[in-house]
């Protein structure tokens, strides 16, 4: 079946014309304007397949518009021309499409019309091609919307995205600074333990330097004034009491001086440990002390000893010195227990008292700061920093545990 023109409207096609003369020439300039648009869209082909599209689908639109009859609304079909366009990645395209199928509608309403001997156009016509229209432009509009939300949506993206590069560039710079603000700190904490194991060192040099002055030469000086002091009291004549108590107490003086310069001497730096090693000085140490202070002292070593390097032999000796001083001055205990341990690839020291103990308030300053507990405990902690090693103080109303352990890095057969 084919379809044609009908001969009312062949015949009455001059008539029909004149009225729409001035749309047709609107209808020109608009579709110049158009296809000048279109000449300047820099699109890449592929691209604009939509356009061609919609274009033929319109234009099939519009023929069949004009030759079926006009209860047939086949021009609602540029709807689907307008959606066709819409995917097209230009939004102009879609605007082009919109502005034909409005003009190929409204045109088509004034060809396709009857002629007016047999009743024009009808006013559910005009309606109707309305309604199409509201619906081409209703499609265009919702498209724009979206293409408008979607066009916020992508900037909103676009600026989250570049805020968090910044804040990304942003904490990488703080990491960056925090690792060189670390990298300093740890440089500096280096070079205080340096520091301190160089005047640690020192230290123990000058006692021991000290110490061999004493023993040598002031030792020596005041046993010689002792000897010519009991000579001289044998050349007195019997006859002078008076200056014989003088002499004799004279004598006895130096020598406690003597006995005080070789006790002071042994402490400072003491021979056994350089020539027997650390359990016999201990052991030496712990009885002078108990002599001393009248506490008595316990020293738990294994039979079997081998010796350690002489650093780390001097730094237990250290500890051990001044853990029986802090019990001495401050926990009013009467015993003390030393004890040693020798793992594998480690030294176990424990000092320990039945004193009163540390009070809570003093001890909880440990964690913060080791020097809250005194010089001497900080001096303890300096020594085991240097070894790397383990300080650990246990202390109730029971009694006090001082526990060091050391890594042996170095042994001496």
């Amino acid at each position: 079946m084919s379809f044609g023109f009908p001969q009312g409207l062949v015949s009455s096609a001059g008539a029909r014309l004149a009225p729409v003369k001035k749309l047709a020439q609107r209808l020109k300039a608009r579709g110049t304007a158009l296809w000048k648009l279109l000449a300047h869209d820099r699109i890449e082909s592929e691209s604009r397949w939509p356009l061609y599209a919609a274009m033929g689908m319109a234009a099939a639109i519009f023929a069949l518009d004009l030759v079926v009859r006009q209860e047939v609304a086949v021009h609602v079909l540029y709807v689907g021309a307008v959606v066709i366009a819409l995917f097209s990645q230009r939004q102009r395209h879609a605007l082009v499409i919109a502005n034909l199928c409005t003009a190929l509608t409204v045109g088509g309403m004034f060809l396709a019309a009857p002629p007016p001997e047999l009743g024009g156009l009808h006013w559910s016509s005009i309606l109707n091609r309305l309604l199409t229209l509201y619906a081409v432009w209703m499609a265009v509009f919702a498209a724009y919307l979206r293409q408008r939300a979607e066009r916020m949506l992508q900037e909103t993206r676009t600026a989250l995205e570049a805020q968090l590069k910044q804040r990304a560039i942003e904490m990488n710079q703080t990491r960056a600074e925090f690792k060189n603000v670390i990298a300093s700190r740890e440089r500096a904490e280096e070079s205080l333990r340096q520091l301190t194991g160089a005047l640690l060192r020192a230290q123990d040099e000058e006692r021991r330097r000290i110490a061999r002055e004493l023993h040598d030469s002031t030792g020596q000086s005041l046993a010689a004034i002792s000897v010519n002091l009991a000579r001289l009291e044998k050349l007195l004549p019997p006859d002078n009491p008076k200056i014989a108590d003088v002499l004799a107490h004279a004598v006895e003086t130096a020598q406690q001086t003597s006995r005080e310069i070789r006790t002071l001497s042994y402490l400072l730096h003491p021979p056994l440990l350089e020539e027997a090693g650390l359990t016999s000085a201990v052991r030496w140490y712990a009885d002078g002390f108990a002599q001393r202070s009248g506490i008595k002292v316990t020293v738990d070593v294994p039979a079997q000893f081998d010796r350690l390097s002489m650093d780390v032999e001097t730094t237990l000796f250290r500890i051990v010195q001044e853990s029986l001083t802090n019990i001495s001055r401050h926990s009013q205990s009467l015993t003390a227990k030393i004890r040693i341990i020798r793992h594998a690839g480690e030294i176990m020291l424990e000092v320990q008292d039945e004193g009163r103990g540390i009070p809570p308030e003093k001890l909880e300053k440990v964690n913060d700061n080791i020097s809250g507990l005194g010089v001497g405990i900080a001096g303890i902690w300096e020594r085991v920093r240097q070894f790397e090693g383990d300080l650990d103080i246990n202390s109730n109303n029971h009694g006090t545990t001082v526990t060091v352990v050391l890594p042996i890095k170095e042994e001496v057969p």
